[in-house]
């Protein structure tokens, strides 16, 4: 289970994601880093260039709402 998946699910906290990036930094995951997180092409724009905490929850939110 990606990263993403986990927030939605409640089983890891927005708050985490600069261990998984660290944790990404560090080791072999044969993943992009958009992939590793599990992030869609759109999200990790949007990850990039705006505020991490604030982007992150909007992403959890249209997540567990279905709002694409």
């Amino acid at each position: 289970m990606n990263f993403i998946e986990q927030v939605v699910q409640g089983s890891a906290s927005i708050s985490e994601i600069y261990e998984e990036v660290e944790f990404w930094h560090t080791h072999e995951t044969g993943n992009s880093l958009k992939d590793f997180l599990g992030l869609t092409e759109k999200e990790m724009k949007l990850l990039l260039y705006s505020d991490t905490d604030d982007v992150l929850e909007d992403i959890v939110y249209c997540r567990r709402n279905n709002i694409y």
